[in-house]
């Protein structure tokens, strides 16, 4: 499993490195200019994060407490279409003619929501062995 995973990783490291290496020596040639090339590489950037979070809510850990589990798979689909729909959005805004900050922006919004979303996912999630309020912990 990890090894797959890690393969799986490599694949998409070495993909992003010959796509950055082919901009550039298109780049040397004339073929495109220096701010096309950095906006399609952010571009390939922000595809890489969608797909990445897309994936996301799919690898769920084990747990002992199932509230715990509750919680952190709402965290990871939550994160999952934050990062998925910022990831498209800084893939388009990158190719956009629009300032350089835009995109920035957009992901560190996706980010801030994800984050407040996981802190109330557990800081509300119950402590093991803890019943839910009006339970009755004898039944």
């Amino acid at each position: 499993m990890i090894a797959r995973r890690l393969t799986q990783s490599l694949i998409a490291a070495a993909v992003l490195l010959a796509a950055a290496l082919g901009l550039k020596f298109a780049e040397r040639g004339g073929l495109v200019s220096h701010d096309m090339a950095l906006r399609a590489v952010q571009a390939l950037i922000g595809l890489g994060l969608a797909v990445y979070a897309n994936v996301m809510p799919k690898r769920l850990g084990r747990f002992r407490n199932p509230a715990a589990a509750q919680r952190a798979q709402a965290a990871l689909r939550t994160g999952g279409w934050a990062f998925t729909l910022g990831g498209l959005g800084y893939a388009v805004t990158s190719l956009l003619p629009v300032p350089d900050l835009v995109p920035v922006i957009l992901l560190s919004t996706a980010t801030a929501y994800v984050l407040g979303y996981a802190a109330w996912a557990f800081a509300t999630c119950p402590p093991p062995g803890a019943t839910a309020p009006g339970a009755n912990p004898s039944a």
